[in-house]
């Protein structure tokens, strides 16, 4: 056992040093139950994988196979051959054209925005405001597309069959027939 001495009066001839001392003895290790710690341990590993192989081993096959008590049903050629034959160039090229290949599912129009822009004048694609000139007598700057060619129009006056009613800094009001057209720079 280790012990510590109040004093190192046996150590130093009787004198004291007042400071308390250590008696250090080894310390004595069984190995033996190491030992069998170590074999028990590699025992239950042993156990443990031998018990997995067999699991892995055992899989039952089923050596007797269902039997119906159906009619057998018979699988028709045609119906694959017509899966598997190959249509002429025509037919794929017709396709490829009318399909927009290269833009992605979440950008393509819904069938809603679709409408709508169906519902949109063909006016105002047509046209662009270009600029809006305020003076005594407001002008309006607008693009034709059709046309290629830039107006410069004041209220009352016709451009594209839509008469010009109103000019205001930021916006032009076109009349075509039932149908009011806002332009916006």
């Amino acid at each position: 056992k280790n012990t510590i001495k109040d004093t190192d009066e046996e150590s130093s001839g009787g004198q004291s040093s007042g400071a308390p001392s250590i008696d250090l003895k080894p310390f004595t290790i069984n190995f033996d139950i190491l030992k069998a710690v170590n074999v028990l341990l590699l025992g239950c590993v042993v156990m443990a994988g031998g018990a997995a192989l067999m699991e892995v081993l055992s899989v039952k096959k089923d050596i007797n196979p269902v039997t119906s008590q159906g009619e057998p049903v018979t699988i028709q050629q045609s119906s694959q051959d017509q899966m598997l034959q190959i249509q002429p160039f025509d037919f794929y090229r017709e396709r490829l054209e009318n399909t927009e290949v290269f833009i992605a599912p979440w950008q393509r129009e819904s069938a809603e925005e679709q409408e709508q822009q169906e519902a949109v004048s063909p006016l105002s694609v047509r046209l662009k405001l270009v600029g809006i000139v305020m003076d005594e007598n407001p002008q309006a700057i607008i693009e034709d597309n059709q046309a290629q060619q830039t107006y410069f129009v004041s209220v009352g006056e016709t451009i594209a069959g839509a008469v010009v009613e109103l000019i205001t800094p930021d916006k032009v009001k076109l009349n075509e027939g039932q149908n009011i057209l806002e332009l916006m720079p």
